[in-house]
């Protein structure tokens, strides 16, 4: 049997129609559907970031302070690593480095540099202090040799040495022009005797006593000393006005003996 041209169909018309239509639906959904819920899902989103931002405004205040208490805190630690860096560093150059070679001085050479301040000292003394007698002294040369004259020796015989006949025997002579050198020779150590009062700081009761003997020809050998005054100066001034005074006049003919011995003690101001 024949069919006509309109009644002919094909059989996929039907299903293909049905797809196609539903295909523009789904798509009219897809395009035309209000994206509400999208947009409630970033509100609370936001709503939390604007609460957590709140406080955080508040800390803010309170973080410089932090910080900078943090900032200090290394700060004063790293000065004092640096301190201890600095020190350690110090110790290790001062370990390192050689000792300088310390300059030994004999005690030889420190005695004489000693003794070369105090002759200067005492150089300096002599320009300025006087070296006149002290009257005692003077006083007592000038009675003995008035006591010789009243005897009937003349002053010049015990003092040059002539021979002349006197009173009393040989030995008594002999004595008496003995104590009169030893006058002599004190006359003249006390002329050599150069000491500042100053030096003695305020001791006037110091004492320094020497002995020594006197050769016939007038030199002063064997000075010793026999007591100390405990002040340096002194004790110098002593035995260099001894030394200086070297030396004397000879013995007299009238003194027999092979050497005179004498000792004087010497204070602040001279021969005592």
């Amino acid at each position: 049997m024949a069919y006509s041209s309109d009644d002919e169909r094909h059989p996929m018309a039907v299903p293909v129609l049905v797809s196609l239509m539903g295909h523009l639906l789904l798509l009219g959904i897809i395009l035309y559907t209000p994206k509400h819920d999208a947009k409630v899902d970033f509100n609370p989103s936001v709503i939390d970031v604007r609460m957590v931002e709140m406080p955080a405004a508040k800390s803010e205040s309170v973080a410089p302070a932090a910080i900078e208490a943090g900032k200090t805190e290394p700060d004063k630690k790293a000065e004092v690593s640096t301190k201890a860096d600095s020190a350690v560093q110090r110790k290790a150059e001062v370990s390192l480095a050689k000792p300088a070679p310390r300059k030994k001085t004999a005690l030889k050479y420190e005695t004489l540099k000693s003794k070369r301040v105090l002759k200067k000292a005492l150089e300096r003394i002599e320009q300025r202090v006087q070296t006149e007698p002290p009257k005692p002294l003077a006083d007592t040369i000038k009675r003995l040799r008035d006591k010789v004259e009243e005897q009937g020796r003349p002053e010049n015989t015990a003092r040059i040495g002539g021979e002349a006949p006197g009173n009393g025997t040989g030995s008594k002579r002999e004595g008496e022009v003995i104590e009169l050198y030893r006058l002599d020779v004190a006359y003249v150590v006390n002329k050599n005797w150069a000491f500042s009062e100053q030096l003695a700081g305020g001791g006037e009761n110091l004492l320094s006593a020497l002995t020594f003997k006197v050769m016939p020809d007038g030199r002063i050998e064997d000075i010793s000393f026999t007591d100390r005054s405990g002040n340096a100066v002194l004790d110098e001034s002593a035995l260099r006005a001894i030394m200086k005074s070297s030396p004397v006049r000879p013995h007299p003919p009238e003194i027999k003996q092979p050497y005179v011995i004498m000792g004087l003690r010497f204070g602040p101001r001279g021969i005592q």
